[in-house]
């Protein structure tokens, strides 16, 4: 990790994914315009055996964030590693895998692009599960705290995540509550991603629900 990501203040985070939040969306647009809206497309790096590390490509940059530690149910993330590419990742190589915690496949012996490293690298991988993802994001700021809206298309499916972020854990949790969305569970993407593709089941598989729960 380099001196300038060690000087980022990890911020407190909590994230909740839904097909749609109805009133929390209202709740947040009545609080607070818009500051901006930003689309992009990104590659997720998901492997069953990671839970720490989260691993995005987007704009020709692989960008590696480290799960450092929980407060008061929220999470604290640290960015580890950035590469762009083209490049020769070097010793970067073995902390790419070893974060994925997979096996490290033979390094490039030249100049790798990123569409190569996708292709010839990621996907043949027999761990590595690739998350196409679209993302449409809006800004907004709500007392204090960086609150974004985002429209998601993952592989294909539709869902909506709604994400707090700030140093202070307590003005996430204030305007958590604020915006209804306590009852909501904190999920970030490497563990949203792998429930939506199916490498881990969701925290009450529908096979142990009642009938209540499937029919409710």
């Amino acid at each position: 990790m380099t001196d300038q990501l060690a000087d980022i203040v990890p911020r407190a985070e909590f994230r909740a994914f839904a097909v749609n939040f109805g009133r929390v969306v209202d709740e947040i647009r009545q609080r607070a315009s818009c500051l901006g809206i930003k689309e992009s497309r990104e590659i997720y790096l998901v492997t069953a055996a990671n839970d720490t590390n989260n691993a995005k490509i987007r704009s020709d940059q692989l960008d590696i964030k480290h799960l450092i530690g929980l407060e008061q149910g929220l999470e604290r993330w640290r960015p580890i590693l950035k590469l762009d590419f083209p490049t020769t990742p070097g010793d970067m190589w073995h902390d790419i895998f070893s974060a994925l915690k997979v096996t490290i496949p033979a390094p490039p012996e030249t100049e790798i692009t990123m569409k190569a490293f996708v292709e010839n690298v990621l996907w043949p991988h027999p761990d590595i599960r690739l998350a196409q993802v679209f993302k449409r994001r809006f800004f907004f700021s709500i007392g204090g705290c960086k609150v974004e809206i985002t429209e998601l298309n993952v592989n294909g499916a539709a869902i909506q995540t709604v994400a707090i972020e700030e140093v202070d854990s307590a003005a996430v949790l204030a305007v958590r509550e604020e915006l209804g969305l306590t009852p909501y569970e904190n999920v970030n993407y490497q563990r949203a991603l792998k429930r939506i593709m199916g490498l881990v089941p969701m925290p009450t598989p529908f096979w142990q629900m009642d009938e209540g729960g499937l029919n409710g």
